[in-house]
């Protein structure tokens, strides 16, 4: 339409201003009646060629000459054609002068319209241009972690830019005209090359390279020209490690998500809790796991929501809370996701149409998306349908025993396991003065506390026993209950039936003490008789067997024979001291110990009674140093006085180490004469000091004591002392420090005069028969005591027995280590680890170790009790000392057979 209006505009133009040239004309021919020239249609023909084109002003002088001929001639008239032609001759000159005027107007303003469009492209151009470069320029330099190259065919570098040039080692001046391969390392050389050789080709590439512990991208693009030429080729390196970083990070959390995810969805399924999750704010699809389905009686795929569709929506089950049924909008659920929040044990009921009847206890939260808004809901359901069972049952039997308790005439009362009151009966409440009700919900113990009863009945809670008992002593009055406990409603509950029994209590107590007395009388009997027991019977074995060799041995070797026979000496030495001490005890106890009064030298009391120990000190490599002051004599039995100094020394000698020295001081303190015994031993410690002087008192009596004895040494110096009128004390600085006897005995007078006692010396030795064969039979002996160890050493020898000897556990395992020896024969009392502790590490062996080697127990404590233990500790065969050399020989091969 519009090309239409231009292809008829110059005709208008020419129509529009004859027309209007014509009523202009006809106009002033009828105001001046003059007919007006032609002057005025060249002024039209002008004025549209003008503004038309030439074919404008040609049909602007065609219709002119018609109007004119037409309007302004008349028709009898004579034309004047020469006047005409001219007006025809001017209007074509006009049309012809205007129309090129025109054009070469509109040439011009053309040709200026193109210059300022060339101009302004120009200068569009070159800002462009200008902008491109400040614009490369700036990413370039800036750009992240990366470098930009511009390299031309033969892959020389023409520019480089970007914030980790120094990766390559080089400034961005030095790059200019280097090659690639100049820049950068072989390897690095290889993977970029092909790059750099497709791009110049016409094909993008972008691959990832290693460089100097980094990753980089490398992209590279060809630069043309206007004709699509290839002129260079750009490469823009950009470091990606921490993005490779972060995307290796990212799917390693991928995939734990993934875990997670699996994880859930499994302990959804496996369970037992019901659980539910609506997938919208409606709640109008909820899925459930296995458990909650099975509860609710319908598939575990199935849509459980009430407020479904109608054609999705269960049937099966009706929701009632306190026995109404519940509307869809009132569900927990429904409810959480509506409001936006939490819903805390809410107690509901499940009626299925099978008749099933199943309490809930339901707990439901709203889920919320990133914008905060409520996009679902997720919900918990336990099953406590038998715990309300349970507390129905529980409310009935409370209610009966609440009955049958309140005749009780005892304090009763139930209690939870948060240790609550549940009741009490009324004895029990009329002893606080308060109601049975006033206890209800009570801590039991908020009327009393600090005797313990509370402490005791959350253990009671906590432990395994379904019954205790405990004794409580009232606070409130001097009362004592014995408290049964009983648990009951699956240990949920327990009965504290409490039983008066103050008078039985005073009654125990009078016998406690009693028992205690006759038990401590008992124990030290006991602990006498044992420690005599071994004391008698280890010198006794070595007596006893010495004797038999020496009897039966007649080619036995004259050094082996006087060793024996020393030893039988010092046997028989050593048990006429334990006799004498218990004939002593004897006489003290019946009160008929009696001195021969005299005047007595103290100085040569002490040197008698050290001359007499000085051997059993040398064997010790103990000195004693003696320190005697003058002083006056004393009224006194000179023996006993020399047994008391010897019982001292004795004690000093028996717990000092080896290469220690006593000393012993003699002087006078005011109107006594003193006498000290000092040692750098054991010493004794502070809560023993006050029952050093008691009888059969030992600080140590186990089988595993250092030291012999049967404790009496100084219980008879303390007597002899006092029949002197004297006294005798003890001092020590403890464990490791040594101790200090003193001993004070007047100088003047005697209150006592007591008769002679002679020293009763025996020994009783036994004889032995001659042994039988071991040959070729390797047998470790181990024994503390020397003496022993050769009597069983000589013994088995003579039986033709290979014999290995250990004086310690330790000496014992260390030959176990090297040999195998068929028999293990022990003495049981030794120093630091006895016999238990050897026999438990040997079975405690493999059988290559020698863990199942035979073993026979040798030791004189011969109670029943220490033989079942000795049996059941491993060893096959239990030998009380002294033994009968024949008799031990045949046990031996006894147990090799067994």
């Amino acid at each position: 339409m519009l090309f239409i209006k231009q292809k008829y505009l110059p005709y208008r133009i020419a129509f529009f201003s004859v027309g209007v040239t014509l009523l202009v004309k006809l106009g002033l021919e009828h105001i001046t009646g003059i007919t007006s020239s032609f002057s005025l249609w060249l002024i039209a023909i002008a004025i549209s060629t003008w503004y038309g084109s030439i074919i404008s002003g040609l049909t602007s002088l065609f219709l002119a000459a018609l109007a004119s001929h037409y309007f302004f001639t008349n028709p009898s008239s004579t034309l004047n054609s020469l006047e005409f032609v001219l007006f025809v001759i001017e209007g074509l000159l006009i049309s012809a002068l205007t129309a090129n005027f025109q054009s070469s107007k509109q040439q011009s303003d053309s040709d200026k319209t193109e210059a300022q469009i060339n101009l302004k492209d120009l200068l569009q151009s070159q800002r462009s241009l200008r902008q491109g470069e400040e614009l490369y320029r700036t990413l370039t330099q800036n750009l992240p972690n990366g470098v930009v190259f511009l390299f031309d065919r033969d892959m020389r570098f023409m520019g480089a830019e970007g914030t980790e040039l120094q990766i390559f080692g080089l400034a961005k001046e030095e790059f200019q005209g280097k090659t690639l391969h100049e820049t950068v390392l072989p390897e690095t050389y290889e993977l970029i090359e092909p790059a750099y050789r497709s791009t110049l080709q016409g094909t993008p590439m972008c691959i990832e390279i290693p460089y100097n512990n980094q990753v980089y991208l490398v992209q590279t693009f060809p630069v043309k020209d206007e004709n699509s030429k290839i002129l260079t080729g750009l490469a823009i390196f950009q470091n990606v490690t921490n993005r490779k970083q972060a995307e290796a990070k990212i799917i390693k959390l991928n995939q734990a998500l993934n875990r997670r995810v699996k994880e859930l969805q499994t302990l959804l399924e496996v369970i037992p809790t019901g659980i539910g999750i609506a997938e919208d704010p409606e709640c109008r699809t909820i899925r459930v796991n296995p458990a909650l389905a099975k509860l609710l009686g319908i598939p575990v795929d199935a849509n459980a929501s009430l407020s479904a569709p109608n054609d999705e929506r269960p049937t099966n089950f009706k929701v009632y809370q306190s026995g109404r049924e519940l509307a869809p909008e009132e569900l927990a659920m429904q409810y959480a996701t509506t409001h936006g929040v939490e819903i805390l044990d809410s107690e509901i009921e499940v009626v299925r149409d099978d008749g099933v009847r199943i309490n809930l206890s339901q707990y439901a939260a709203p889920l919320f998306d990133e914008d905060g808004k409520v996009r679902g809901c997720v919900s918990v359901f336990l099953d406590i349908t038998q715990r309300n069972q349970a507390e129905r049952k529980l409310q009935a039997a409370r209610d009966q025993l609440q009955t049958v308790l309140e005749a009780v005439p005892g304090i009763v009362s139930w209690v939870s396991s948060d240790l609550c009151y549940l009741g009490v009966n009324k004895h029990l409440a009329d002893s606080f003065n308060l109601p049975p009700e006033a206890f209800v919900g009570q801590d039991i113990g908020f009327l009393a506390s600090g005797n313990g009863f509370r402490e005791f009945v959350q253990n009671f809670f906590a432990g395994d026993q379904s019954e205790a008992l405990y004794e409580l002593r009232s606070i409130s009055a001097d009362r004592s209950y014995l408290i049964v406990a009983q648990k009951y409603d699956q240990n949920r509950a327990a009965f504290l039936i409490g039983i008066d029994i103050t008078e039985q209590k005073r009654v125990e107590e009078e016998l406690r003490q009693k028992t205690e007395e006759l038990a401590e009388i008992n124990r030290v009997k006991d602990e006498f008789v044992a420690v005599l027991s071994h004391e008698l019977r280890t010198p006794m074995h070595n007596l006893h067997g010495w004797a038999q060799l020496l009897l039966t041995e007649h080619e036995m070797d004259e050094a082996l024979k006087i060793e024996g026979l020393e030893t039988i000496e010092r046997n028989a030495r050593l048990q006429v001291r334990l006799i004498d001490d218990l004939l002593d005890l004897a006489r003290m106890q019946k009160g008929e110990m009696n001195l021969e009064i005299e005047p007595v030298d103290l100085a040569s009391v002490i040197r008698s009674a050290a001359d007499t120990i000085r051997l059993s000190a040398e064997t010790k490599g103990i000195q004693i140093k003696l320190h005697l002051d003058a002083v006056s004599n004393v009224l006194g039995d000179a023996i006993r006085l020399q047994q008391v100094v010897w019982n001292l020394l004795s004690n000093a000698i028996k717990f000092s180490s080896k290469n220690e020295s006593v000393e012993v001081r003699l002087e006078q303190v005011e109107s006594q004469a003193q006498i000290t015994v000092i040692d750098r031993g054991r010493g004794i410690e502070a809560e023993f000091i006050p029952f050093v002087f008691e009888r059969f008192s030992q600080r140590d009596a186990s089988t595993t004591r250092s030291a012999g004895g049967l404790g009496l040494g100084l219980a008879i110096a303390l007597t002899i002392v006092e029949l002197h009128n004297g006294n005798i004390t003890a001092a020590s600085g403890g464990f490791g420090k040594g101790s200090t006897f003193t001993v004070r005995l007047p100088i003047v007078k005697m209150t006592k005069q007591l008769s002679n006692e002679e020293l009763v010396v025996g020994e009783l030795l036994h004889g032995n028969q001659k042994t039988a064969q071991l040959q070729n039979l390797c047998i470790l002996v181990v024994d503390d005591d020397a003496d022993a160890r050769m009597l069983m050493q000589t013994v088995l020898q003579s039986a033709g027995a290979d014999v290995l000897v250990a004086a310690s556990v330790k000496e014992a395992l260390a030959l176990l280590e090297q040999q195998s020896p068929a028999l293990l024969i022990s003495d049981i009392s030794m120093p630091d680890e006895d016999g238990f502790t050897l026999i438990h590490q040997v079975r405690s062996r493999n059988i290559e170790q020698g863990g199942q080697i035979p073993a026979i127990a040798l030791t004189a404590f011969a109670e029943a009790k220490n033989e079942q233990r000795i049996l059941k500790a491993g060893f096959q065969l239990f030998i009380t000392k002294p033994i009968e050399p024949m008799e031990l020989v045949d046990k031996i091969i006894e147990v090799l057979k067994t």
